[in-house]
């Protein structure tokens, strides 16, 4: 009865290590969705996001990210309730809808490209490989 190997790389990193990269991560993706020079990129047209309304753009781009599993109206009110602690009331599905026109697709993919360089630039952290035997 042959013993299996099983090899198991263990990346060697400390949780406050990873905690502050992560704050990195979202410190630089928030800067980026706010930044005016952002919006102008992934939009469709000039004056899309330039009054001062409820779904704005960064709104827009932390809705869109978002993994939305129930009807749209509930996670919108939800959103508007919980995240943005809006005392007014939320916005209906088609304002959404209509304002998600207005966005480039490419604003999700350099905000991917950002996220993957910085994860790709971090020093790698001390790799150990462990040989485990199992009986």
């Amino acid at each position: 009865n042959a013993n299996k190997i099983e090899i198991v790389d263990f990346a060697i990193s400390e949780v406050g290590n990873m905690n502050q990269f992560f704050y990195q991560i979202t410190r630089k993706a928030s800067e980026l969705i706010n930044s005016d020079n952002y919006r102008e990129r992934n939009i469709t047209k000039q004056t899309a996001f330039t009054r001062n309304r409820k779904l704005t753009f960064p709104v827009m781009i932390v809705l869109l990210l978002n993994f939305l599993t129930r009807t749209m109206q509930i996670e919108l009110d939800d959103f508007f309730a919980n995240v943005l602690d809006a005392s007014t009331d939320s916005v209906t599905k088609q304002a959404f809808f209509k304002a998600r026109k207005n966005i480039l697709p490419d604003a999700f993919k350099e905000l991917f490209l950002m996220t993957r360089d910085m994860v790709l630039n971090k020093k790698r952290s001390s790799v150990i490989r462990v040989i485990v035997f199992l009986q």
